[in-house]
């Protein structure tokens, strides 16, 4: 009996000992061999691992088997000259790796060589480099600048797929491989392609990556405007950040296999009824996509092949068709004065019913006579009833803008007087330019507003302007 208690006893202590230890960290590695003439030496003080020698890395992969280094807690690497590639999966989640410093001699970057190294924030690819290998920087967040070398020939599937440190790349000259998903789940702003490369084009600064020969898009961003000369799209935005919107213009007839896979922030996006294909996962997990404009009509979307199937956020997105590309507006004339004249301006888009979609409505001084004396605006301007100026010939009600703009003139700020939008309820926003003064429950009753951005011209705020709008979250003073 004491045996067996000792033996318990034993156990729960050696149990103890081990509450907390991670043993996905593999035991620290000194030195060895990892090729057939490549030496490699870990100094564990320091956290530097250094290679030497001649010839190509040893090929690994994932697990307890595989490269000495995965895992790891190596700080920063070293390899010396004469080394010409680095094997799959060598530094695979090497979640402390910081820097690395290659060589004049590699050639490749294998398959998931750097793999999910979160912290790697430094790493300058070598002029010798012809190859970077599928995911082979894949997951690594903290790199912050990527300048691809002219000897760069191929770029391989999600090379650096989820690198949303990065902001901008260039495609050399030289480049005449690139996979559509190199650059999946990307963060970029800026996209552009050398001017003699023979492959690909980022034309009318499109922030993207296009086919030459086929005028097919496989890479774009947040930024990325579609030339009216693109044929198809593949797989070019693949979760990426910060799309919320984009045309498809009349040149494209194909959106191919997730397209728009994953786009998590995008909200609508306008159809040409050009398209006649939209494959399986193009718009798949857009969680956010609500709008769709097209512009045929229902019959037309309907003749559309469409994998709805694997494509549950398009299927679901409110549909407004008869739309056109570029928004359409009417404008005029509130007030003439000698010297000035204070005008309106209303953008919409259309919908099959002839409904207008989203207008905004724009007022704005047009002349100045450079008294710097504000302008009072006119009370047949709103004064919370509907204007008869645009309800008469154009059929706008005061309850169908979603947006207001006011400009004052270069000169001569506006005024805007008592009661002016009150009962705007569906008005969301509010840009204040060159507003010198806004007068009480102007914007009373609006109780859809969220936001009002103003300038450094305003001076008075009356009583009671915002009344009754409770969803106002946002006040300030911006240029925009």
């Amino acid at each position: 009996m004491k045996k067996i208690i000792s033996i318990i006893l034993s156990f729960v202590m050696l149990t103890s000992i081990t509450v907390g230890l991670d043993f996905t960290v593999f035991a620290e590695i000194t030195s060895g061999s990892c090729g057939e003439n490549i030496t490699y030496n870990y100094n564990q003080s320091t956290g530097v691992l250094t290679i030497n020698g001649t010839g190509d890395l040893l090929q690994y992969n994932h697990g307890p088997t595989g490269s000495p280094f995965s895992y790891s807690s190596i700080l920063s690497v070293v390899i010396s000259e004469g080394i010409t590639s680095i094997g799959g999966c060598a530094f695979f989640e090497c979640k402390r790796l910081k820097n690395v410093c290659l060589p004049n001699s590699i050639t490749q970057i294998g398959n998931e060589s750097f793999k999910n190294c979160v912290e790697l924030n430094h790493i300058s690819l070598p002029d010798s480099l012809i190859n970077i290998g599928s995911s082979a920087f894949s997951g690594c967040k903290g790199l912050k600048r990527l300048t691809i070398p002219n000897s760069v020939q191929s770029i391989d599937s999600y090379a650096f797929s989820g690198c949303i440190g990065i902001t901008s790349i260039n495609i050399p000259e030289c480049v005449t491989s690139v996979s559509a998903t190199a650059f999946s789940g990307n963060n970029l702003s800026n996209i552009t392609v050398d001017l003699n490369n023979s492959v690909y084009d980022s034309r009318d600064n499109s922030n993207a990556i296009i086919i030459s020969s086929s005028n097919r898009l496989i890479t774009g961003c947040k930024n990325t405007v579609i030339p009216n000369s693109v044929k198809s799209i593949c797989s070019a935005f693949i979760g990426c950040k910060g799309l919320k919107s984009i045309t498809i213009p009349e040149s494209v007839n194909t959106l191919d296999t997730d397209s728009f896979y994953g786009c998590e922030e995008f909200e609508s996006v306008t159809i040409s009824k050009n398209v006649k294909y939209i494959n399986r996962y193009a718009f798949y997990n857009c969680s956010n996509l609500n709008d769709v404009y097209y512009t045929g009509n229902q019959t037309d979307w309907l003749k559309i092949s469409i994998e709805n199937n694997y494509n549950p956020s398009l299927k679901n997105a409110i549909k407004h068709y008869n739309c056109n590309i570029n928004s359409s507006s009417v404008t005029g004339i509130i007030k003439n004065n000698a010297k000035w004249s204070l005008n309106w301006k209303v953008s919409y888009i259309e919908d099959h019913l002839g409904n207008k979609i989203n207008p905004e409505l724009i007022i704005y001084i047009s002349g100045a006579d450079n008294s710097n004396d504000s302008i009072m605006m006119y009370s047949n301007i709103g004064n919370g009833f509907e204007m008869p100026w645009l309800s008469k010939e154009y059929g706008f009600k005061k309850n169908d803008f979603t947006n207001i703009t006011i400009k004052g003139g270069n000169a001569n700020p506006l005024e805007i007087i008592a009661d002016q939008f009150s009962g705007y309820s569906n008005v969301r926003t509010v840009k204040l330019s060159r507003v010198r003064n806004i007068q009480a429950r102007s914007f009373e009753g609006c109780t859809s507003l969220t936001s009002v951005i103003y300038d450094q011209f305003l001076k008075y705020v009356g009583k009671e302007v915002f009344k009754e709008d409770t969803n106002l979250k946002t006040f300030v003073n911006s240029a925009f």
